[in-house]
């Protein structure tokens, strides 16, 4: 998703080829990365993200839209499924609301492989 200067959502939908944070085939990023990446329409459990150390590789499995991925100054990364960010201000990403009495559920599974 396409970000302000402020790093506010702009309400437009970019694709990750046409950003320098195209990161769907393996590799180290080459800079810092603090960005939501939307994942393909579904509501059913599919794999977000997969990293890789030279010890262990983690696949995040999530039904959430979106992930954020954040890499934190070269000190780790943080990865966080969730709904759209700034929502409530775009008409065109998927609503946020919860009416009284409905209730949220997320599923997000988390897998670690020694290699």
């Amino acid at each position: 998703m396409e970000l302000d200067q402020e790093k506010i959502p702009t309400g437009q939908i970019i694709g990750v080829s046409d950003v320098d944070q195209d990161l769907r085939n393996a590799r180290v990023p080459e800079h810092d990365i603090d960005t939501c990446f939307i994942l393909r329409e579904s509501n059913q459990v599919r794999r977000a993200v997969s990293l890789i150390s030279d010890s262990y590789r983690l696949d995040i499995d999530t039904d959430a839209p979106a992930v954020h991925v954040y890499t934190g100054n070269e000190i780790g990364i943080a990865v966080e499924p969730e709904m759209f960010p700034d929502a409530p201000n775009h008409s065109n990403f998927p609503s946020v609301r919860l009416a009284p009495g409905e209730v949220f559920q997320q599923k997000t599974i988390h897998r670690f492989t020694k290699l």
